[in-house]
Formats: structure tokens, C-alpha cells, sequence
């Protein structure tokens, strides 16, 4: 190990300060074995085993209502590629959001480095949650026979009406 990091960081001058805080750290983090983490971030939420039509019609409606694209990648924190079958570009996300749902677990996360974009974030993982439980009541009500009749609500909520005709 000492080889390594001699070959990694120079030769060794007792005379001289050995490097900057910063360097030293990683230093030590390479030595225990420790390797510098991705900025990636995972956000759960409640919803489990969402229909993939519905989940993908409403990033597309979230992508409609924010000026954004819909994509089968997002970028990580160094600006790569990552593939994945649904994620969402805004203006203001340059690198994308993924929405997924684990293999496991059957539960929607949400994917992506959040780093110094959290506040949007928040607001598009609001955005398709509510799009998509706005879908799902929908498809449901229609399901057991009700007429769905949508208006707009107050600060931009949604309400939904089921009605049947006897």
C-alpha cells in the first residue's frame, strides 16, 4: 500500500510539508479503503408497484407543464450518461432526475444528483406524485363506472370528481 501511494502522490521529503489538508484526507481515505462517493441520491416515496403507463404518462405531463423532456437517462455528478427506461430533463435540472421503481421493493424512487437543486427537485417529485395518484384515482373511478370530471383547484391542486348516472 505505501508503494501505491507513494507512486499516486510523489516521493516522500521529510523537510517539507507532506501536502494540503485536502490531499492528506484523501491520503488517509484511500489508505482504510474508503473511495470517494458518487453525489447520487435515491428519495423514496409511498407509492408501490406504480402502473408503468400511467407512471410514464405523467412525467410526460410534468415534462409538458415545466418545459422539459422526457429521457432514458439522467447524468450523474460527473456529467455521464446513466441509463435508466424513465427520467425527466427541466431548464433548471441540467442533470435530469431518473423515476424508477425498485426491483426489490416494488417502490417508486426517485434518482439523480440533487446537489445545489434540491428546492426543484422537491417540486417535480411533488409534481409526478401527484400527477400520477391524479391518474390513478382517475383510472380507477372510471374503472367502476363513474363519469371523472376535473377542475382546477386553489394553488394549483387538482380536484376530482366522480359521478354516476342511475
Amino acid at each position: 500500500m505505501p508503494e501505491k501511494l507513494l507512486k499516486t502522490y510523489g516521493t516522500f521529503d521529510p523537510s517539507k510539508p507532506i501536502c494540503s489538508a485536502a490531499l492528506l484526507l484523501r491520503c488517509y481515505k484511500e489508505l482504510i479503503g474508503e473511495r470517494n462517493m458518487s453525489h447520487i441520491s435515491k428519495a423514496k416515496t409511498q407509492i408501490k408497484q406504480p402502473d408503468p403507463n400511467l407512471l410514464r404518462r405523467a412525467v410526460e405531463l410534468v415534462a409538458g407543464q415545466q418545459l422539459g423532456e422526457v429521457a432514458t437517462y439522467y447524468l450523474d455528478w460527473n456529467m455521464r450518461k446513466q441509463q435508466t427506461p424513465l427520467a425527466l430533463f427541466v431548464p433548471n435540472l441540467k442533470r435530469g432526475i431518473a423515476v424508477v421503481v425498485d426491483p426489490t421493493t416494488g417502490e417508486l424512487q426517485f434518482v439523480g444528483d440533487f446537489y445545489g437543486v434540491q428546492p426543484i427537485v422537491t417540486e417535480i417529485q411533488g409534481s409526478i406524485i401527484q400527477t400520477y395518484t391524479s391518474l390513478a384515482v382517475m383510472q380507477a373511478l372510471a374503472a367502476q363506472g363513474y363519469v371523472v370530471e376535473v377542475q382546477e383547484g386553489t394553488d394549483g391542486q387538482m380536484v376530482l370528481t366522480g359521478v354516476t348516472y342511475d
